[in-house]
């Protein structure tokens, strides 16, 4: 069973420190009111968003389902010599039917590993048997110069809504409020949109800013980069308060990626 990322409550604090800095967050995932322990569980339902495949070829990560009261969302894959299947496994939660506040939220990041490398076998819906949008996970940057403290909290898929699919990734650290945020797309830079700020558009400089040897795109945010490296376009943004990230160092990061 892997990692499990839940955006909830939590997220008001992330949307607290964006709005200081100027960012316009977007709280997509809010929790459903309680509505009582839930009924003809457990179950299970199909899977239909994107999917990262790790650099091992056996980690899946999924994500974007759940976000109702009383419930746990657990991703599950079947395996067969042709394809794998995702399903989300559906349980009541501990304490279901409490009258303590919700907690639950929409799961942003959760993983499962196969008992065999996928190889050549297709991704598909458990449910409807629909094949799956896949990103390589192999290609993801590791930037080596972190913030001090920081670390990889999450990966999760990333669709735009032009259909393109990537990959998002997010370091942090449990004690400093801030985060790191790198989103990967197999798609043009104009569909890339940080979830802290999707209304921020980019411009040139002159002389243009580089990232790893491309030219990049800079953003009324500072903390924010883009750039396309190898068909791939990629946005870098770092938030946080004390003291407010530089383009500069934004930049530094990237380049300390292999």
């Amino acid at each position: 069973m892997g990692k499990i990322l839940r955006r909830s409550f939590a997220a008001l604090a992330a949307g607290a420190l964006a709005a200081d800095l100027g960012y316009t967050f977007v709280l997509l995932n809010r929790p459903m009111p309680d509505r009582g322990a839930p009924s003809g569980l457990p179950s299970t339902e199909g899977y239909t968003g994107s999917v990262v495949v790790g650099a091992d070829d056996r980690t899946l990560f999924v994500g974007g389902f759940g976000g109702v009261c009383d419930e746990d969302f657990t991703p599950v894959a079947t395996e067969s010599a042709g394809s794998v299947a995702l399903s989300i496994k559906v349980t009541a939660a501990p304490g279901s039917g409490s009258d303590g506040a919700c907690s639950a939220g929409q799961v942003t990041s959760a993983s499962v590993r196969l008992n065999q490398p996928l190889g050549s076998r297709a991704l598909v819906d458990g449910d409807g048997g629909a094949t799956l949008a896949s990103f390589d996970g192999s290609r993801l940057l590791r930037p080596a110069k972190l913030p001090p403290g920081y670390r990889l909290m999450s990966t999760a898929p990333y669709q735009a809504s032009s259909g393109a699919v990537g990959a998002i990734q997010h370091w942090g650290s449990d004690k400093l409020l801030g985060q790191l945020e790198l989103i990967q797309l197999d798609g043009p830079l104009s569909d890339v949109h940080s979830f802290y700020d999707s209304s921020d558009t980019g411009y040139q400089t002159s002389p243009p800013l580089t990232v790893r040897g491309q030219p990049a795109t800079q953003y009324s945010a500072t903390g924010r980069v883009g750039w396309t490296e190898g068909g791939e376009a990629m946005l870098m943004t770092w938030f946080t308060t004390d003291p407010q990230p530089s383009t500069a160092s934004v930049i530094a990061i990237a380049d300390s990626s292999p």
